[in-house]
């Protein structure tokens, strides 16, 4: 029996949000073990998805500028973008939506 992934949404990804992703990825089969489910970054908000960012380790396609988009699909969504907007604005809606 397969268990459904805990996925995750990061919004942003710059030096912080870059950080993460890199422990959520190193450490994968740890978070797993610890929570019974595997866990799965689904999206990385942006503001150029076509910049190279082959350092986070992370596909190409994980990058987004679509934040409504990607806030809808995950799990759980950290907020990496600082600031007051429009990171509030999405905070809301992902607890609006059971994240």
């Amino acid at each position: 029996m397969t268990t459904k992934p805990i996925t995750v949404a990061l919004l942003g990804s710059g030096v912080v949000g870059t950080a993460v992703a890199r422990e959520l990825t190193r450490n994968a089969a740890d978070f797993e073990a610890r929570v019974g489910a595997p866990v799965q970054i689904v999206g990385a908000l942006v503001r150029d998805a076509s910049k190279d960012r082959s350092e986070t380790g992370l596909p190409a396609d994980v990058f987004t500028t679509d934040a409504e988009g990607l806030v809808e699909r995950a799990d759980i969504v950290v907020e990496l973008m600082g600031g007051t907007e429009p990171a509030k604005s999405l905070i809301t809606q992902a607890l609006e939506n059971g994240a």
